[in-house]
């Protein structure tokens, strides 16, 4: 690079991407506005540069029916049969789901007493899809099955979806490109590709990458299972896992610098943003 450049390229530290959608928060307050460009870094058991990642939304349903003592279980209405029998028909549904749709759930209160009726009952739904479209029709269907629950119990139901839904991620095929060639200055044993690969999961950071262009890479800190497990765990308090972070790390650094410096690079990345954008298309082939 010759002369100067001008600009700023800030770090940003996102919380609550598990639960609250820290980044959606963000955008809402405006943290990421006039930025040219967004990456970010996440570890996992594999090296993803084109990931799919789902849209996600968040559902809490409750039922409402009417405690009465186990003796005399014929004058209430349990709250806990109808949770109890969505819960079947959400299972019954997946076999017929299309394969980028996802649907999880808990049952988070379930009654008070063995020898009390439930009154009321609680659970909390993730429901993904790799599309908005497969995302809304898919919301449709669960929610059919939580109100015929309540039509079959006599229970009254109340769906409560999240106010902070997650979008799709866009992977910025250019910006890609520039992660995938600094990757290999620094190690050329990983071989990424710009091929889409399913990741199943959801980010907030879908959300960033709807309004500035936007990379969001899984990188691999050793073997064993994936996030969220107790194995996983004990691989990140790893030497090794540490290696493949400060490595990543690097680049993302490197990449940033790309697009800070590079006039070039920026068009190109804000030229297939827009037509992302256009086409709603979150992974190019």
């Amino acid at each position: 690079m010759t002369g100067k450049t001008w600009g700023t390229i800030t770090l940003f530290g996102t919380p609550a991407e598990e639960i609250g959608g820290g980044k959606i928060k963000m955008i809402e307050k405006g943290a990421f506005k006039g930025y040219d460009a967004a990456i970010m870094i996440h570890p996992a058991n594999v090296d993803i540069l084109n990931g799919r990642y789902y849209a996600l939304d968040e559902l809490t349903v409750r039922y409402y029916g009417k405690a009465a003592h186990g003796s005399q279980a014929y004058e209430g209405i349990n709250a806990l049969d109808a949770i109890v029998q969505a819960y079947n028909s959400i299972a019954m549904l997946r076999q017929q789901l299309h394969q980028t749709t996802r649907i999880h759930g808990i049952i988070t209160n379930g009654g008070a007493k063995p020898n009390i009726i439930p009154e009321v009952t609680e659970a909390v739904f993730y429901v993904r899809g790799a599309t908005q479209k497969l995302l809304s029709d898919l919301k449709k269907k669960v929610t059919a099955c939580f109100e015929a629950a309540a039509t079959a119990t006599g229970c009254r139901v109340e769906l409560e979806w999240s106010s902070h839904p997650y979008d799709s991620v866009f992977t910025n095929e250019p910006i890609a490109k520039a992660f995938k060639d600094n990757m290999q200055l620094l190690d050329s044993s990983k071989k990424l590709t710009l091929d889409t690969l399913d990741v199943g999961g959801s980010t907030d950071f879908g959300n960033v990458s709807h309004i500035v262009p936007g990379v969001h890479t899984l990188f691999k800190i050793g073997s064993g299972s994936g996030c969220h497990s107790r194995e996983f765990a004990d691989v990140a308090a790893t030497d090794e896992a540490h290696q493949h972070t400060l490595i990543n790390t690097i680049c993302l650094a490197y990449t940033a610098f790309d697009i800070f410096a590079d006039t070039e690079l920026r068009k190109k990345a804000w030229e297939f943003f827009q037509v992302q954008k256009v086409c709603g298309c979150c992974f190019f082939f």
